[in-house]
């Protein structure tokens, strides 16, 4: 029986990617929204309003429209001493954090994107997915040792 068990949680393991097509972000615009994010699953539509905000910022960021394939970003940043906070969808092809210049008058830069549901949360509160994928794996091989 615990050779089942085993190895049922050793295919999850792997399997643990999101179901389905639709991928979902936390959302918000200021330092104090992302206190408590919401959550959007990610559209053309959503895109498309990210992508509005941060063409504020960045004066030369692409247009991207009509892509199915979609990210998350966590984008902090100082500028004139004003935390900025922003997190949400974007189409990958817009590569957000690759808009920062590398002589910027920004004071601080942090930005991230990922692709998988819930991924653009403060990391220094989560563990990331491959994070778990090792621990998860760590147990297995211990308990699949165990019942040899």
């Amino acid at each position: 029986m615990w050779k089942k068990v085993v190895t049922a949680l050793f295919l999850w393991t792997f399997t643990a990617v999101q179901h389905g097509n639709a991928l979902t972000c936390y959302s918000c615009d200021s330092v104090e929204s992302c206190r408590n994010a919401n959550t959007q699953e990610c559209s053309n539509e959503t895109a498309l309003e990210n992508n509005a905000i941060l063409s504020t910022i960045f004066q030369d960021l692409p247009y991207v429209n009509n892509i199915s394939n979609f990210e998350c970003f966590n984008l902090t940043y100082i500028s004139n001493q004003t935390l900025t906070e922003l997190r949400g969808c974007i189409f990958p092809e817009v590569k957000v954090c690759d808009q920062f210049p590398l002589t910027s008058y920004f004071g601080y830069n942090f930005c991230y994107t990922c692709n998988w549901n819930y991924c653009n949360r403060n990391p220094a509160g989560t563990f990331s997915k491959s994070t778990f994928t090792i621990i998860a794996s760590a147990i297995t091989l211990i308990f699949t040792k165990r019942l040899r």
